[in-house]
């Protein structure tokens, strides 16, 4: 016989195999090549599907022939410190930000004002680390963090590194202190060129836009106290600290006229001496001073020089005063639970102990506004945001942050421990704030007389409510006769004493 013969086994065999090919050929092809991504050397990869997963958006950052933005490193001149970064390239590409399968922004592929976007490293000391920070700007205006109030749209976005939710807390603060702007944020993961970067907290970079950033018109002015001032191509000198210079966000450097620099040395100059002076109140916009210094005094920052003290001018009118618009970069808060903030003493002391008690009475005020709920408040917020499936991705990604980096956060623990140290802060900030306007002393020029009685009396007959935490002298939560009463004790004991 010339025809083949199989054995029954052998053929069970051959049905058996043909079964499992077809089955293989039945799977999706994108499960046969299923995207890695790059976690560093000595690390496993990381499917993309996984960070696909999780319930906060990835950033998936292609360059135009994969290549990476680079910088400079330089160390300050002699009589200056710190250490910045100088030629930072802008390198083009194609950004697309994914939540699971859904594509919430493409920028498209680059051409050069019309689409695509650029990334370059940004920062100062913190581009020194590996885990590089970043700044993106897109061709198009575009919100990123798909708000859906008013338009804020802008070319201009920041990837910055919040493994430990400092800057979450800054932000959140600034908030509730009522800041003339607190940038918007989300958590995100980051790819580029195919390397996974880890989670950065993607945030509105601090500029000029009358929409929906820092309302300043496009004669006025965006400045900054900046320790950095070595590495800018015009600066200002500062009376107040010889190694801290003015330098400006608004307009740029290369846009300021001889005209712009000598009215705003002017202008800074005057500032500087307003703060020993009691016509201060008609120089600054004194809430928000007294805000961004309580809210450093809150956080106990550490850096009173890096702090970034960001100050603006509306305009060029003799209207318009000058006011800080937030506060920004935390790292260094939360460097003891006692002592007043660094920035307060070298910066603000002037302020503190000025005739004119306007900025002292705002300050006061401020933290017995605030402070009742503060914890409450932030607790609220950092447990919330703990327990949702948001909370949940930023758990898992911290995770994966963590392999690619080396590095040791605990995402758990730091949602619990920011809300906590606040609590633990807050007493000794009551105690001091206190002494600042001893109880009857309504007029907040640090002593108790006849004045404050008058005061007091006519706060009662017209009935004031938002000067309650002044003039509730017994604490008991009403403003009434009783209150006279002990103002008057006060002001006869005080006699007697003397």
């Amino acid at each position: 016989m010339n025809s083949l013969c199989f054995s029954p086994p052998r053929r069970r065999g051959l049905l058996l195999l043909a079964a499992v090919l077809t089955l293989l050929q039945s799977i999706p092809m994108a499960s046969k090549a299923e995207r890695m991504l790059g976690m560093g050397p000595d690390n496993d990869s990381l499917p993309f599907a996984r960070l696909s997963r999780l319930k906060i958006p990835v950033l998936d950052i292609v360059t135009i022939d994969s290549v990476w933005p680079t910088c400079d490193y330089v160390s300050a001149p002699e009589g200056a410190w710190g250490q910045s970064i100088t030629n930072a390239t802008k390198v083009p590409g194609r950004m697309r930000m994914t939540l699971g399968d859904s594509i919430l922004y493409d920028t498209g592929e680059w051409v050069a004002d019309e689409s695509g976007m650029t990334i370059k490293i940004r920062g100062n000391s913190s581009a020194y680390y590996d885990k590089k920070p970043y700044k993106i700007k897109l061709q198009k205006k575009a919100d990123l963090l798909m708000r859906d109030t008013i338009d804020h749209s802008d070319k201009n976005w920041l990837l910055i590194c919040d493994e430990t939710f400092k800057t979450m807390m800054g932000f959140e603060l600034n908030r509730l202190l009522g800041m003339p702007w607190t940038p918007g944020y989300r958590y995100v993961n980051v790819v580029i060129n195919g390397q996974y970067e880890g989670i950065y907290m993607l945030v509105e970079s601090v500029r000029r836009n009358t929409d929906c950033r820092i309302n300043v018109s496009k004669t006025g002015f965006i400045f900054e106290s900046d320790p950095y001032w070595w590495n800018e191509p015009l600066y200002i000198h500062s009376l107040q600290w010889s190694t801290l210079r003015f330098t400006f966000k608004y307009p740029e450097p290369e846009d300021m006229t001889d005209d712009d620099v000598a009215y705003m040395t002017s202008l800074l100059y005057d500032m500087e001496r307003s703060y020993a002076r009691d016509y201060y109140p008609t120089l600054l916009d004194v809430h928000s001073f007294a805000a961004w210094c309580l809210g450093h005094d809150i956080l106990m920052t550490k850096d009173y020089a890096g702090t970034n003290r960001y100050y603006c001018k509306a305009d060029r009118s003799d209207t318009t005063k000058i006011f800080m618009p937030l506060m920004w970069d935390f790292d260094s808060t939360e460097a003891d639970t006692v002592g007043w903030s660094p920035p307060h003493i070298c910066f603000f002391r002037s302020l503190f102990n000025n005739p004119d008690r306007t900025f002292v009475e705002q300050y006061v005020t401020l933290w017995r506004q605030v402070s009742p709920t503060l914890y409450d408040t932030l607790n609220t917020l950092f447990t919330t945001l703990r327990k949702s499936p948001e909370g949940s991705g930023i758990s898992y990604s911290l995770q994966y942050n963590n392999n690619r980096w080396g590095s040791k956060y605990l995402v758990y623990s730091s949602f619990l421990y920011r809300p906590q140290w606040i609590q633990k802060r807050s007493p000794w900030l009551t105690r001091e704030i206190n002494k600042l306007n001893p109880p009857g002393d309504i007029d907040f020029n640090g002593t108790v007389d006849v004045t404050d009685i008058n005061r007091l009396l006519n706060m009662l007959l017209e009935y004031e409510p938002a000067k309650m935490s002044v003039a509730d002298i017994n604490h008991d939560g009403k403003l009434d006769v009783a209150d006279v009463n002990a103002a008057i004790t006060i002001v006869l004991e005080g006699t007697a004493q003397e």
